[in-house]
């Protein structure tokens, strides 16, 4: 599965400590590699927010 960025979400992540960026880095490893999202929404057009 490809995980795009968006401008706020890069915007969000810079706000990040350094451990929060490696749960999320981690988070997003697990679904590129493994197609797992775990917990999240469907909002529209292919969109899933990760909760």
């Amino acid at each position: 599965m490809k995980v795009v960025s968006t401008y706020e979400f890069n915007n969000w992540y810079k706000g990040l400590t350094f451990r929060e960026k490696a749960q999320v880095d981690a988070r997003i490893a697990r679904i590129e590699e493994h197609n797992h999202l775990g917990d999240w929404k469907y909002i529209a057009n292919g969109l899933a927010e990760l909760r």
